[in-house]
């Protein structure tokens, strides 16, 4: 991408990977997704068991974009947890539900200045690995609260990064024409996180962080298969989209230590999703519909050139 220029009538598409270093078949999965595939771009669980084998991965795959998948519901600290009693229970460990996280931080339980004290522990874990983020984005998307954006933005200004994740699904949903299911609960949570990624837009803009236009995958999370992306792809507007997928090779690893972390229900789907991103014909389509592949530090180098011409 080095000597590509911004076009604004141009479609530019990134396709990340979240739960980078969460297991090791995990990890597998995304460099062959990136190396066989559409993938561009993943982010780092940086307190999760496989994480250090990540460095050698990126070495390896220097196309690759890769930022940091926050994380304060799943695992154990990376900062001391004497300095986040907040954000952990009484094992010492973070909350394990998304809904028990919520209800504190809507009860004013929950510390900014611990949560900053965790998100930089984890910003500074992967930066110790050789690794400069690209973007930021969070586990459940819980980066898109109000009180958790804003320790996010000063976070990123610690540690100059210049992306974040928005995830304004209810724009392409409408442009691409998909029906919706008021029933699904996917859908619920699409227009849920679509309203706070609003909310988030105006703070993020003020930061000077940037942003893809569209973003998809919480609508259909666990069901991002080959067909999914024939049917996507070819309805994708101007700007920059982002993808969100979940790929992984499933062995016992996950469900050894989910006890101690939370479980994930989109296991059973993310050897359906690798297969989703290296499906015959997707990079025929990409090159028919002139759409540019790219990751988060190939938007905001776009968007800085085309700022100065």
């Amino acid at each position: 991408m080095n000597n590509k220029k911004w076009e604004p009538e141009a479609k530019y598409l990134i396709v990340n990977a979240d739960d980078f270093g969460l297991s090791e078949g995990i990890n597998k999965a995304i460099a062959q997704a990136h190396d066989f595939g559409i993938l561009t771009s993943a982010t780092i669980l940086a307190n999760m068991p496989a994480t250090g084998q990540v460095a050698e991965l990126c070495r390896d795959n220097p196309g690759l974009g890769v930022g940091v998948h926050l994380n304060f519901i799943r695992g154990k600290p990376l900062a001391e947890p004497e300095r986040i009693k907040s954000l952990l229970n009484n094992q010492g460990r973070f909350v394990q539900k998304t809904g028990v996280f919520l209800r504190r931080l809507f009860l004013g339980k929950i510390k900014r200045e611990e949560l900053e004290e965790e998100l930089s522990a984890q910003v500074r874990k992967v930066m110790d690995l050789g690794i400069t983020p690209t973007h930021l984005d969070s586990e459940n998307n819980l980066h898109l609260l109000p009180p958790v954006t804003e320790a996010l933005i000063s976070v990123a200004d610690k540690f100059k990064i210049k992306a974040v994740r928005l995830t304004n699904e209810m724009a392409l949903t409408r442009i691409i024409r998909r029906k919706s299911n008021w029933f699904n609960p996917q859908f619920r949570k699409m227009r849920f996180w679509t309203m706070c990624s609003s909310l988030a837009r105006l703070k993020v803009e003020n930061a000077g962080l940037r942003f893809a236009d569209y973003f998809w995958g919480i609508r259909d999370s666990g069901q991002m298969n080959g067909a999914a992306y024939k049917a996507l792809l070819p309805g994708l507007p101007v700007g920059v989209t982002e993808i969100m997928t979940h790929p992984g090779f499933v062995d016992d690893e996950p469900g050894n230590f989910s006890q101690n972390i939370g479980g994930y229900d989109i296991n059973k789907k993310r050897e359906d999703e690798f297969h989703g991103l290296v499906a015959p014909g997707l990079k025929e389509i990409i090159r028919k519909r002139n759409i540019t592949l790219i990751n988060y530090r190939d938007l905001c180098e776009l968007k800085k050139r085309s700022s100065h011409e």
